[in-house]
């Protein structure tokens, strides 16, 4: 190899895994839809595997023990960047000796299993020896969720909205430097 140097303005060049894409992609395919049609469209593509390209997808085996009467075992985890929209499949069988067992939406509604959960489907309720059934947690991601979690299960809001509140009730000014777009938007509607 034969080389020359030569004068060329400096170049930096960004290589990406195209995130940016995949969001540009989920927001258009989600633009317009309230937000439990954008929850039931994501379950309805994950359960009937119809799952647009622009979704990641994480395969897992991970047991959980939660249960005494059902093992659980996570499948994937399927999330839909931009959207904030997380979807982690779980199979539920029987566990041991139990010939049937009664299954409903809130049983997976714990810490364990999912953070912050937003919808939980079924795709059978009643488990028999010998049956499987697959569940549909949707869980909402911090990129949309505007609060972060504490230890326990409260969450917390990133700015207290306190100083507004004596804003209004005390007529004492705000600064306008710590207010967000839906203060100051507050504040013109007042006026």
């Amino acid at each position: 190899m034969v080389a020359f140097p030569q004068r060329v303005p400096s170049q930096t060049i960004r290589l990406t895994s195209g995130q940016e894409k995949k969001i540009i992609e989920n927001l258009s395919l989600y633009a317009g839809l309230p937000f439990e049609k954008k929850v039931l469209k994501a379950i309805r593509e994950v359960y009937t595997e119809n799952i647009p390209d622009s979704y990641t997808i994480s395969k897992k085996e991970k047991l959980f023990f939660t249960f005494r009467e059902i093992l659980l075992t996570l499948k994937r985890t399927v999330d839909i960047e931009g959207e904030g929209l997380r979807i982690k499949e779980f199979e539920a069988s029987l566990r041991g000796e139990t010939p049937e067992f009664k299954m409903n939406e809130k049983m997976f509604l714990r810490t364990a299993l999912v953070d912050n959960p937003i919808a939980v489907s079924l795709e059978r309720h009643v488990l028999r020896t010998g049956d499987s059934s697959r569940v549909f947690v949707v869980e909402q991601r911090a990129e949309k969720q505007g609060f972060r979690r504490l230890t326990g299960d409260l969450p917390v809001m990133d700015q207290p909205r306190q100083s507004l509140l004596a804003n209004k009730s005390g007529n004492q000014k705000e600064p306008t430097e710590n207010r967000t777009e839906s203060d100051v938007q507050e504040t013109d509607d007042e006026k």
